[in-house]
């Protein structure tokens, strides 16, 4: 097959080739993902982002020790991360906490679909065990 221009099938196609591509890659080094991320495309040419993980327990892990070093600043309660909040009639779950977002520095995935929001610092009242 011959390309001769970017268009969001192309690139989907070649999406596919380049994740299978990094999957030994991936088996190599020990990683727990190496995917292609975000592409941005006109007919000419493409960039993809490729993004890798080490493993999911070191990011927890890191998200709870910055959540940690952080919650006496925020008065927030210690090992935040991990533990659930209802909000509007959904249950999220915390991520991480980003300190230089003043406004919305919580984290959480909705439970019902992943998807995730920012939150003030109020919600840790209504944290589950």
């Amino acid at each position: 097959m011959t390309i001769t221009k970017f268009d969001r099938d192309t690139i989907r196609l070649i999406r596919k080739d380049i994740d299978k591509a990094l999957e030994p890659i991936k088996e190599k080094y020990g990683l727990d993902s190496l995917d292609s991320g975000n592409a941005t495309f006109n007919s000419n040419e493409f960039t993809m982002k490729i993004e890798g993980l080490l493993s999911k327990d070191s990011e927890a892990e890191e998200n709870q020790a910055r959540w940690n070093m952080y919650a006496d600043a925020f008065k927030i309660p210690m090992n935040g991360v991990g533990k659930q909040f209802e909000h509007k009639g959904n249950m999220f779950e915390i991520i991480s906490l980003t300190p230089r977002s003043s406004k919305f520095p919580i984290h959480a995935k909705r439970l019902s679909d992943g998807k995730m929001f920012g939150f003030p610092t109020t919600v840790t009242a209504n944290l589950k065990p």
